[in-house]
């Protein structure tokens, strides 16, 4: 929340506190809150009616990890720029060289030696060799899901664990939330 561009005079929506909540949820399941500072943040985060009420609730824990799937798009959309910046830059030589070529064959009268191959060529061949290797190197989808979901256990497990007393403390604090509108 910290990270938020979002204006602390403006009033937070039930869904962003919930988000928040979730947040608090994840890091006391990974331990990094105790149960007394767990509890105290969530009282604050139902009771912020702002952004800037919510922002330090979670300013001291680190930003949730992204997810999996934006990052295996993110490094693909890296991974096709840097392949057309290589490959546009290997087109603009191949061009420039045949065009040097073409334009010194004409005026010599005859078609020449085709030189601009000893350039493109092996070149062109390099970067051939790099974009079709680089998915050898690169581990399957399947071992990445496997890897997820061995986290995905250990963290449902923890979760779990804290599950029922966290959902006691929730009704109890729903309960007194309650009241206090009652009143």
């Amino acid at each position: 929340m910290a990270d938020d561009p979002k204006s602390p005079q403006l009033r937070a929506s039930d869904a962003d506190r919930e988000r928040i909540a979730n947040e608090l949820r994840d890091h006391y399941a990974d331990g990094r809150l105790t149960m007394e500072e767990f509890d105290e943040r969530i009282e604050s985060v139902y009771k912020a009616k702002t952004y800037g009420e919510l922002a330090p609730v979670t300013a001291d824990l680190p930003a949730p990890p992204p997810d999996p799937a934006v990052q295996k798009v993110e490094a693909r959309r890296r991974r096709i720029a840097a392949l057309r910046a290589v490959w546009g830059s290997w087109a603009s030589v191949a061009l420039i060289c045949t065009v040097i070529w073409l334009l010194v064959s004409i005026s010599g009268g005859g078609f020449h030696y085709f030189w601009p191959g000893w350039v493109i060529g092996p070149w062109g061949a390099m970067i051939l060799a790099g974009t079709l290797g680089r998915g050898r190197n690169r581990t399957g989808p399947g071992d990445d899901r496997q890897q997820l979901h061995g986290q995905d256990q250990r963290r449902q497990a923890r979760l779990e664990q804290r599950r029922q007393h966290m959902e006691w403390r929730m009704q109890r604090f729903d309960e007194r939330r309650t009241r206090r509108h009652d009143h």
